[in-house]
């Protein structure tokens, strides 16, 4: 790959090798959980705290 590539010919030429795509997959790994699967706005049965 050339010195003067473009940040495109860079990406293409980086997911031409194995090891380019196998570290690009690694973009599609969960980060945190989505809004759906988590208990948002349900008591759970335990009180919170209240501060005055």
């Amino acid at each position: 790959m050339p010195e003067n590539a473009t940040p495109l010919q860079a990406m293409a030429h980086r997911l031409k090798t194995k090891a380019g795509r196998a570290l690009y997959a690694l973009r599609k790994q969960t980060v945190e959980p989505r809004p759906e699967n988590r208990k948002y706005g349900q008591k759970t049965g335990k009180t919170t705290p209240r501060f005055s």
